[in-house]
């Protein structure tokens, strides 16, 4: 009884791998299958003089739009703070550092918001090196939990101003009241 078993269950694994494969289950879903098809055929015909496709509109269409690399920012935004407040400078730098790198790639990839991204990091951020007086680099690398808090204050209102312009005035920047990351991502070295 059992080995009639064990067969049967064996028949309808291969019966369901074949209706997988022949049936399409595994190709492409509809929302990606687009833009996969146009890079298959970007591929599959690259070097060829006679296609004609434009390449880099075809990267263009599948790059993550300024929304997916918000995200990123947003949560980058955050960190800086709650590092800032855990006294943590060498961490907040980092993390800016990396908020401005996620928003170089919305300069790349979006370049119709290149102006507005730039104007903001260079009020609000400030540059790695020599920053301006009173953005949040700035304030980092003076290690004041008193300036930083106004410099930071001052880049949400930049942000939340930025959605405004740009027709997106539904989205609103506010600190959480407790960070996503546990507390320990936060402390220095010294453990404070």
């Amino acid at each position: 009884m059992i080995r009639k078993f064990r067969s049967l269950f064996f028949v309808l694994i291969i019966l369901s791998l074949f209706a997988f494969v022949n049936y399409g289950f595994l190709k492409p879903q509809p929302i990606f299958a687009e833009a996969y098809t146009q890079v298959q055929t970007w591929i599959n015909n690259y070097g060829d003089p006679n296609f004609s496709d434009d390449k880099l509109k075809v990267l263009g269409d599948i790059q993550p739009g300024l929304g997916v690399i918000m995200q990123e920012i947003g949560r980058r935004f955050t960190a800086i703070y709650y590092a800032a407040r855990a006294g943590n400078w060498d961490l907040a730098s980092y993390e800016l550092k990396e908020l401005r790198e996620a928003q170089e790639v919305g300069e790349i990839t979006r370049p119709k918001r290149k102006e507005a991204l730039v104007a903001f990091e260079e009020s609000f951020l400030g540059g790695a090196e020599n920053p301006s007086e009173g953005t949040l680099q700035d304030a980092i690398n003076k290690k004041n939990f008193l300036a930083f808090n106004k410099s930071f204050k001052s880049a949400i209102g930049g942000c939340n101003g930025c959605h405004q312009s740009t027709g997106f005035s539904f989205i609103k920047y506010r600190l959480p009241v407790k960070s996503e990351l546990p507390l320990q991502f936060f402390l220095n070295e010294e453990g404070k």
